[in-house]
């Protein structure tokens, strides 16, 4: 019955839209029906697609769509869908090119735009032809839809890369970036193919990416650590702080349960120690440390040197006795060594207690004596019991790769009045990353060689580039991801009747302090899912009635909105409303963002703690009348 009345529709479109496709002259007398209009979208887009012949027949449904309403982007938004949907073979490249330049728009769908085009695009033979069509279609879009322009853009740098045109590549990547500072892609093939004129430009873009992809995704554990460690070795301590924080807090998030990351925590606690207004929460960093059951030599001596700054030298002894008698206990079992190592390195660095030093140091490397950091860490023991001969026999070999080695043979050349070769060993030191307790004596011994130390990076330079950038803050607080944004399904009333189509809209609202972006990169991809379950005279589940990916055409600011209609009226559902005009349900409608598959086979959104999206409308029975 359901395939008779469809060939009887067929028939029937055919018969009004025919002669206007065959007889251009007719097409000046104008058909205008907009509920037709959305009726016929509607249909082509819940046809299967299971063989060619149905397709052709999606796309005649489509183009008489736009024929019987040229002025609704409702229509050519349908028009848009069904052909990504269909992935037609036959060339509507022409209709498909003008659908797109009446809808795109601010509030344009860019995965519908992204998904027509491409069906364009594969109709097309060659590269260069493609190139030609993407060229002739930016500046248009670049008036009308930015964001999408600016993927057009890097479509067409990807396309110069490939033909060797390296320059034209980067200019097309930068052309992108001014129209979406967002776009990632952009922005790290820009990265490629430009070469910063100084060092404080190489840092300065790298802050500038880790930042943006921080933006795109705030869950993105990667780029706040590579922010926060860049900030650190360039001396913007108290950004470094902030992202050290950020990701203390998101590694909680990401990782429930388990204890902080101790990467993160040495990390946080160094750059508080540097940072001259965070001095005093060093204690808690090591305090949240130790609660997890962790005692590490490096962040218990940054500790106790924060403590000492902070004029509260009683709190370096208590810090430095409980650490050394922790560390002492702890040795014994498979990770002896492991445990000999940090405690021989505590006493070198931490209580700097010769005797103790040169017995725990001794005791690794008679275990492990082919192991290089137990052969510096020997050096430095020897070297604090006066025995410099044997601290230059035991470092010099390892000197140009291993810090501890090259500082013990600074020390030691100072003392033997040899400070050139002092401070060009100390430079080295200072130019790669070390724990801040050797960077605080490596930076002390070449004061002592009579040099100071002075970094090639001006970290005013680079902190004026990024709030030309960011603003004021350049890294935000850490909000978990469920309380970036707030997500409800409306259907614009409680209650229906037969007949009328179900009008429902998905709002995002951010709630963060950072823009929204919803992308393939993003916190949130656009991927969702619609599940429904009717109660009352009918009992039915339909699970996945409504499956797609949606993109805005913008970032959502702080404390503002986008909508994305969704056309729940398709499928099993429209069909059983349509057939029982006198059953009387209610209708819950399940919306998952980014669905996900959990441990017990269930659905669940994509972000870790969002609550279920959830909706209950109402359609009364209609009344017949004779």
């Amino acid at each position: 019955m359901v395939k008779r009345d469809f060939v009887f529709i067929t028939a029937w479109i055919g018969l009004i839209v025919g002669p206007i496709f065959a007889a251009p002259q007719l097409q000046s007398q104008t058909l205008f029906s907009p509920l037709t209009a959305e009726l016929f979208g509607r249909l082509g887009n819940d046809i299967p697609l299971s063989s060619s012949n149905q397709a052709d027949i999606c796309m005649i449904f489509l183009q008489a769509g736009i024929i019987l309403d040229e002025q609704s982007p409702a229509v050519y938004e349908q028009f848009l869908r069904g052909v990504g949907r269909s992935g037609v073979r036959s060339d509507y490249s022409d209709t498909i090119l003008m659908a797109m330049k009446r809808y795109m728009d601010a509030n344009a769908d860019l995965e519908v735009a992204a998904q027509a085009l491409n069906c364009v695009l594969e109709q097309v033979d060659t590269r260069q032809e493609r190139e030609n069509l993407l060229s002739r279609s930016l500046g248009p879009l670049a008036t009308s839809n930015p964001v999408f322009a600016s993927d057009v853009a890097a479509q067409l740098g990807l396309y110069a890369a490939e033909k060797t045109d390296y320059a034209g590549a980067a200019a097309q990547f930068d052309y992108a970036l001014r129209l979406n500072p967002y776009n990632l892609l952009a922005m790290g093939k820009w990265m490629e193919l430009t070469e910063p004129a100084t060092a404080n430009a190489a840092v300065t873009e790298k802050l500038i990416w880790d930042r943006l992809a921080l933006t795109v995704n705030p869950s993105n554990l990667e780029a706040v650590m590579g922010f926060a460690q860049t900030a650190y070795h360039a001396g913007l301590y108290e950004w470094a702080a902030d992202a050290f924080a950020y990701a203390a807090g998101l590694y909680e998030y990401l990782e429930p349960g388990k204890r902080l990351h101790e990467d993160i925590a040495l990390g946080w606690i160094e750059s508080c120690y540097m940072s001259s207004s965070r001095q005093t929460q060093c204690a808690a960093i090591a305090q949240k440390v130790r609660d997890s059951g962790v005692v590490n030599p490096i962040i218990e001596t940054v500790a106790a040197l924060a403590a000492e700054k902070t004029g509260v030298p009683d709190q370096k002894k208590q810090i430095l006795a409980l650490a050394a008698d922790t560390l002492q206990q702890q040795g014994g079992g498979q990770q002896e060594g492991i445990y000999a190592l940090k405690t021989g390195w505590f006493y070198c660095f931490g209580t700097e207690d010769p005797e103790k030093a040169l017995a725990w140091c001794n005791r690794v490397y008679t275990q492990e004596p082919n192991l290089p950091a137990a052969k510096s860490l020997m050096a430095y023991a020897f070297l604090l019991n006066q025995q410099t001969d044997l601290a230059v026999d035991y470092a010099e070999p390892l000197a140009q790769n291993d810090p501890v080695a090259a500082l013990t043979l600074a020390c030691a050349y100072i003392q033997k009045d040899q400070k050139e070769k002092a401070v060009e060993l100390l430079r080295g030191v200072l130019s790669k990353p070390v724990s801040l307790p050797i960077m605080l004596k490596a930076r002390a011994a070449l004061k002592e060689a009579g040099s100071d130390y002075i970094s090639e990076l001006s970290p005013g330079i680079i902190e004026t580039g990024l709030k030309d950038k960011f603003g004021k803050q350049i890294v935000p607080p850490f909000i978990v991801p469920p309380k970036l944004f707030k997500a409800k399904l409306n259907f614009g009333g409680e209650e229906f009747f037969f007949g009328s189509p179900l009008d429902a809209r998905l709002t995002l609202e951010n709630t963060g302090t950072m823009p929204l972006i919803i992308g393939k990169n993003g916190m949130l991809t656009g991927r969702y899912r619609v599940d429904v379950d009717i109660r009352g005279d009918i009992r039915k589940k339909i699970p996945a009635l409504l499956e797609g990916t949606f993109r805005p055409s913008r970032a959502i600011l702080p404390g503002e909105s986008v909508t994305v209609r969704l056309d729940v009226n398709t499928g099993e559902l429209s069909r059983l409303l349509f057939t029982c005009p006198q059953a009387s349900v209610d209708i819950n409608f399940t919306l998952y963002l980014d669905p996900v598959v959990t441990g017990d086979g269930s659905l669940s959104n994509g972000v870790d703690g969002t609550g279920l999206i959830q909706t209950v409308v109402r359609r009364k029975k209609a009344e017949m009348n004779r």
